[in-house]
């Protein structure tokens, strides 16, 4: 069901600002902003790929991926201008809440919009030149509208394909970054794992830093 309702995308970005996991994305994050919108992307494409309420209502291509425009300045501006932001309540599903900031927090901002850029729904609608003209001249956004249409079975097995393999990561492994990267780490071994690179296992953590000066 496509609903058109600005609160229902104000609320989804409410719920990845409140549910992030702030070392990953942090505030200061230069690419948080797209990270904003590509977590309100995929939730909606999955959730359309699934038969979930969902809303593609004001999206238009972009250089960097599909763009929901109507709500430009909540994801631009301050997050704690969002804050304050009141909406009705909503009601959202955990699973792809939990797929698509999966997706969010595990990948660069650059990554996000290459796969963005591989859906059709993308593809079809970006016009380089017109975009160059926005961007140069200030023109009315009137051009590269995104609708329902424009979502192919293909774009549907891609996004079940992201859901899919995010949400068993959420339910098996923990995202830690460790020195700038970002690794997902299995839910019972985590402790040990992370005693291992902090050296709280003093043998263990030699052990890895030896392993890891031998030539593969």
């Amino acid at each position: 069901m496509d609903i058109e309702d600005r609160d229902f995308k104000i609320g989804l970005l409410k719920e990845f600002w409140n549910r992030r996991n702030k070392k990953l994305v942090p505030p200061s994050d230069n690419g948080i902003g797209i990270k904003k919108q590509k977590f309100l992307v995929f939730y909606n494409l999955i959730a359309k790929s699934l038969g979930e309420p969902y809303t593609l209502s004001n999206m238009k291509a972009f250089e960097q991926g599909p763009v929901y425009y109507d709500i430009y300045s909540y994801v631009k501006n301050t997050d704690v201008y969002l804050e304050k932001v009141l909406v009705e309540k909503q009601t959202y599903s955990d699973d792809i809440i939990n797929a698509a900031l999966t997706l969010a927090e595990s990948e660069s901002y650059e990554s996000l919009s290459k796969i963005t850029h591989s859906l059709d729904l993308w593809k079809n609608n970006f016009d380089n030149e017109y975009n160059e003209r926005i961007i140069n001249e200030h023109f009315e956004y009137d051009n590269n509208n995104i609708s329902i249409e424009d979502v192919t079975d293909r774009d549907d097995n891609i996004v079940k394909i992201l859901y899919d393999y995010n949400l068993y990561i959420y339910n098996n492994y923990d995202l830690e970054k460790i020195q700038n990267k970002i690794y997902a780490l299995e839910k019972e071994h985590k402790e040990l794992i992370m005693q291992i690179i902090s050296g709280r296992n003093h043998h263990l953590h030699n052990l890895f830093e030896e392993l890891s000066k031998m030539d593969t």
